[in-house]
């Protein structure tokens, strides 16, 4: 599995073993990253003699240890005696000495061509690593082949001027990714992640532990036994883990495995062993010591520990352990005791603490719990504690996790069956992770709760109002606002509440005046006393964003930000996300960058990846001027949005489409972008909301389609007249400025770029500096042109533009992709096809019929020159393959 994760690092480093690179290299990555699994790989494919070094943190402290070991490695793989060189007198002279005498004595002989591998070789003694870089660098060994593996190089190391192989972490998505096939059910995913957890980013790990699982929890809601059992592969991998452990170690280790953690005194006491074993197992990386106890370092290791005991053996475990815990270990005691006795209250209690892991961070742990408790539970009436245990899971961003204990809520019920407080989360999980409301059973269930849960069918609606605000789509916020009114009365706070939020978004989106700061501070705690403190600041902090009054913006999330002591992942990412929409309005790309990173810092499993952190690594890959990186990120988002994603998220990506076009000169690709962006922004009540038609324009103009450019002006002139803004006056202009020509058009730029002095207005200018540097090209003003481009790009990067390649230097030819002749109904056809999807399950997700999806495919296979869905397939992956071998 390896090789499919891996595929160009292996090639690259097997390469070296049969000397057609160089003969050292190093490979770096983080923890996760495979670092191990690759070397041992490299090893398997190598047709050379090879050794592995593999270094122990224990002889850190010994000086020379590591060499000692590199020397028995050459030894083991030529049939030397090498590690002789190294003697009690070695030790005593300085690290240079050794370094010249080795040399100068390996020099002396030959060998034949092998290959050494050091694994984790930053935790070599630092003098060790010295010799072995001279001596590498030197190739004092002739005929060496060596790879060695770091976390990370320093600058001036022994290891920093060999080449490198950069490894990111194996995130959970790569090994979802493995264990999905074409005909794969949905259901799978959540299970696949808890198993990519479970395997601590290691493929042959996650293959042994899949196949251990029952069937039933894979395809239908049967829940897990964790810890997951272990099948051949891992436990014979594991089992060489325990080679040097003792009997007391061994035991210890087993009572520790019980649980996600134990307190230190009660496994020693259970294990009856002493103080020394514990510390043995954590000296060999076994164990990791924590504040409340002592864990098994790896959850791979703990499962193969776990199930080699007989079940007698376990229970016996669990109960003493049981026993002796405190009354302040709740958590602990609910786990243990649970394997002896179960009933209606101890599976609540177990569901209750998986709430409180979880919402400490403790996911797996989490898990552990809630499973145990499913698996016990012998009906819904835990229904309750499962609904709290999946907001808990959302609002710590882990959507597919919580997208499994939605479906046991559900269960065999349909969609309008299910309760209002159900299909609120539902509604909350699509839109926070896929940015799609599917909002079509919310009427029907409200309609059949309203008169016994009233309150619970307003929150559903008022949560629906928000998901459509958010999507600028004021009149259905309005329907569901008003239908809180029917269900409650409209003196009711919370119909009032919803009501005066709809009127502000739709005043902001339609640029009437808004309150003053006083009247909506008001307002603010108005909605503080009936929804979340979180929600009511980042709403205010929205509205002022798209009226444009930024400052205010500002410091409404400031106020949040004083009054929220503790924020939920959610919450924090999505208040980030308004700061970052506000930054990129305002023009402030500096905080735009830094608001990335804080954004970016949270992703580190792929189940808290959202569509939106897509498209925002889109945009700052054009921000960058990186063309590759946007278009994967837009392909990545659309991946998450084929199934009824709103126009305004259609739009967003047709406008990063379009721009990354123009970094590459393409410009009739981004034509037809924008001109789908058009399209869907008919909505919009102003133009100056997504900030495109400058673009469109301008892209129009350096095609020669005058007269369309003229038809786009005269519309964003009239917004204008309709809306004035600041930003729309400055892009007609800039515009105006695009369709003149001769002295007359520089004179016009001139004449804009002296006036512009607005902060707020430091991206048009940039981006009208290089227009003019275009125009000045075309007039024969060569010298005056690059003095323009120059300027711009120091506007530009003084904003915090990465490259600043805004519009591409010379024209290229269209892309000529499949994905660029489909229209907007065939390109989520093909996303679910390439999923592996049946026509009728892409009618069900698309909300069509069969015969549908039949036409569009037939008009598909026509467009692309095809004539089955196996050719289609075919050519899509023609296609992938050649874009992956020109990058």
């Amino acid at each position: 599995m390896i090789q499919n994760l891996r595929e160009n690092e292996l090639s690259e480093l097997l390469s070296v073993t049969r000397g057609a690179g160089s003969d050292t290299v190093v490979v770096t990555g983080p923890a996760g990253s495979g670092r191990t699994t690759l070397l041992t790989s490299v090893a398997d494919a190598t047709t050379l003699s090879v050794s592995i070094v593999r270094a122990n943190p224990v002889e850190r402290e010994w000086r020379l240890s590591g060499l000692s070991a590199f020397l028995a490695a050459v030894d083991d793989a030529v049939g030397t005696s090498l590690r002789s060189l190294i003697t009690s007198s070695t030790d005593e002279r300085s690290t240079f000495a050794v370094a010249e005498n080795l040399d100068a004595s390996l020099r002396q002989r030959a060998f034949n061509a092998f290959a050494v591998i050091v694994d984790d070789a930053d935790l070599m003694d630092p003098a060790s690593l010295e010799v072995i870089g001279y001596l590498l660098r030197r190739r004092s060994v002739k005929n060496l082949r060596a790879i060695l593996s770091v976390r990370s190089i320093d600058r001036s190391g022994p290891l920093s001027s060999f080449p490198r192989v950069a490894l990111s972490p194996l995130k959970v998505e790569s090994l979802i990714e493995l264990g999905l096939s074409s005909t794969s059910p949905l259901a799978w995913k959540s299970v696949l992640e808890i198993v990519a957890r479970c395997s601590a980013g290691n493929p042959g790990s996650f293959e042994s532990l899949l196949s251990a699982i029952r069937p039933g929890a894979l395809y239908e809601n049967e829940a897990l036994s964790l810890p997951l059992r272990p099948g051949p592969e891992l436990q014979e991998t594991a089992g060489r883990s325990f080679e040097n452990c003792s009997i007391q170690m061994l035991d210890a280790l087993r009572v520790i495995s019980c649980g996600a953690y134990i307190p230190t005194h009660i496994a020693e006491q259970v294990a009856q062993v002493g103080e020394g074993s514990i510390e043995d197992l954590v000296a060999q990386g076994l164990v990791r010591q924590m504040r409340n106890g002592v864990e098994v370092c790896d959850p791979r290791i703990r499962s193969v520990v776990y199930y080699s005991m007989t079940d007698t053996e376990r229970h016996r475990l669990h109960a003493a352990i049981a026993d002796e815990l405190a009354d302040d270990e709740a958590v602990l005691h609910m786990w243990h005791t649970s394997f002896a006795a179960i009933d209606a209250e101890r599976v609540v209690g177990l569901l209750m603490c998986a709430t409180e892991c979880v919402r400490g961070g403790q996911i797996l742990h989490g898990l552990e719990l809630a499973e145990r408790a499913l698996l016990l539970s012998d009906g819904p009436a835990h229904e309750s504690a499962v609904e709290e245990l999946t907001a808990e899971l959302m609002a710590q961003c882990q959507y597919t996790l919580a997208r499994r204990y939605l479906r046991f809520l559900q269960g065999r019920k349909g969609t309008d069956e299910v309760s209002p407080s159900v299909l609120r989360l539902r509604i909350l999980i699509d839109y926070a992770e896929l940015s799609v409301i599917n909002d079509q059973h919310v009427m029907r269930v409200v309609d059949s709760n309203a008169e016994k849960s009233p309150q619970a069918c307003a929150s559903l609606l008022a949560s629906t109002g928000f998901c459509y605000l958010q999507q600028w789509d004021a009149e259905n916020a309005r329907a569901a606002a008003e239908r809180i009114s029917t269900l409650l009365g409209p003196d009711a706070e919370v119909a009032q509440v919803v009501e005066s939020v709809v009127d502000l978004f739709d005043a902001a989106l339609n640029g009437r005046c808004l309150p003053s700061t006083e009247e909506l501070v008001v307002i603010g705690y108005r909605i503080r006393r009936t929804f979340a403190v979180e929600f009511s600041w980042i709403v205010i902090a929205q509205i002022l964003s798209l009226a444009d009054r930024f400052d205010e913006a500002r410091a409404a999330l400031s106020n949040f930000f004083d009054q929220s002591s503790h924020l939920t992942p959610l919450w924090a990412r999505l208040s980030r996300v308004v700061a970052f929409d506000n930054e990129c309005r305002a023009g402030n790309y500096h905080r735009v960058r830094e608001l990335d990173e804080l954004l970016t810092a949270g992703n580190d499993h792929h189940e808290s990846v959202s569509v939106n952190d897509h498209i925002r690594t889109a945009m700052m890959a054009v921000l960058d001027g990186h063309s590759d990186l946007a278009r994967n990120a837009v392909h990545d988002a659309r991946r998450l949005t084929a199934q009824g994603s709103s126009w305004l998220l259609r739009c967003r990506l047709a406008a990063i489409e379009a721009r990354t076009a123009m970094q590459e000169g393409d410009f009739a690709s981004a034509n037809r972008h924008f001109a789908r962006c058009h399209r869907l922004s008919t909505r919009l009540p102003s133009p100056h909301l997504l900030r495109y038609l400058d673009d469109f324009i301008e892209s129009l103009v350096y095609v020669g389609d005058i007269s369309k450019a003229k038809r786009i002006l005269a519309e964003l002139e009239q917004a204008q007249r309709d809306v004035p803004m600041t930003w729309t006056a400055a892009a007609a202009a800039r515009s105006r400025a695009l369709l003149m020509s001769g002295d007359e058009a520089w004179r016009e730029f001139s004449r804009l770029l002296d006036s512009w002095t607005s902060p707020e207005l430091e991206y048009v200018r940039g981006r009208t500096f290089l227009a003019y540097a275009h125009k000045l090209k075309e007039l024969g003003y060569d010298a005056d042109s690059e003095e323009m481009k120059a300027i711009g790009r120091s506007v530009l990067a003084d904003i915090g533009f990465g490259d600043a390649r805004v519009v591409g230097e010379t024209h290229a030819e269209s892309s000529g992709s499949i994905t660029d002749s489909l229209n907007d109904k065939e390109l989520p056809v093909v996303e679910l096809l390439t999923q592996g999807y049946k026509n009728h399950v892409i009618a069900h997700e698309l909300f069509v019929s069969v015969r549908t999806v039949e036409l569009r495919l037939t008009n598909i296979y026509r467009k692309v020159g095809v004539k089955s869905r196996f050719e289609l397939m075919r050519a899509l992956d023609q296609e992938n393959k050649a874009r992956s071998e020109d990058e």
